[in-house]
């Protein structure tokens, strides 16, 4: 790893999003982000019920690059929840643990190759709030600079979630997690997030946030969780985390 990729991981990892001076507001051409079920970059799937013990697997893309956007790094989150039940409690001290969560950089169609330059280095994170009772899936990356070309959809990551010893309901069973058919929100976080916007640096050290090109590419539902989008774009994780409060 290049000690400049290097440093660009402390600072993003140590400066407060909240006062980053240096976010560029005005982009020509903002990159899209989106977030669809199954491995088949660039269909997207918007639902996924449970059906039973399996991998359950997600993907996270994005579009609408241009060659401006060279880049270092890329920082995004998925939330879900309240309430978060034990068969999607993926954290150290959840009934499924980190292990039961597989995740890679990997292009899972030739459709979409990885957007991930040579000598990556990764943050992978499953955080539980015990306040807002929702959970936070970290997923950000950085490496040697990459150059992207326009009109190609990029996969970001891929999450592989081993419900294998999840159940619909609940049991008494201490080896099954229970409530897995519960419906769930599964969102990335607005570009206007004060905390938690998803985005890229570029080589330049400019950030620059990612957009949605439809409400639908900003969540997915499990078992049916999510309001249906409005084309107003009313229907974004700003206006789901209101309801949490």
């Amino acid at each position: 790893m290049r000690s400049s990729s290097k440093h660009t991981l402390r600072a993003l990892l140590a400066i407060s999003f909240a006062s980053l001076a240096w976010v560029t507001q005005g982009w020509a051409q903002n990159p899209q982000v989106m977030v669809s079920w199954g491995n088949q970059c660039p269909t997207i799937e918007t639902n996924k019920d449970f059906t039973g013990p399996a991998l359950y697997s997600l993907w996270i893309g994005l579009k609408n690059l241009t060659v401006a956007d060279r880049n270092v790094a890329f920082d995004v989150s998925l939330f879900y929840g309240p309430t978060v039940p034990d068969a999607w409690r993926f954290e150290i001290n959840g009934c499924q643990t980190p292990a039961r969560a597989m995740m890679n950089e990997l292009p899972n169609t030739k459709a979409c190759p990885a957007m991930v330059g040579a000598n990556p280095e990764t943050i992978t994170d499953f955080y539980y709030d015990s306040v807002t009772q929702r959970m936070q899936i970290r997923l950000a990356s950085v490496y040697n600079a990459f150059n992207p070309s326009p009109g190609i959809t990029y996969t970001l990551w891929n999450v592989i979630f081993d419900h294998t010893h999840s159940v619909s309901g609940a049991d008494a069973d201490p080896g099954t997690c229970d409530n897995a058919g519960l419906p769930l929100c599964l969102s990335i976080p607005d570009p206007s997030d004060p905390e938690f916007p998803p985005l890229l640096i570029t080589t330049d050290n400019t950030v620059v946030y990612f957009h949605f090109a439809n409400p639908s590419d900003q969540f997915v539902s499990w078992n049916s969780g999510c309001d249906p989008p409005v084309p107003s774009g009313q229907t974004t994780w700003g206006k789901i985390k209101e309801s949490y409060r």
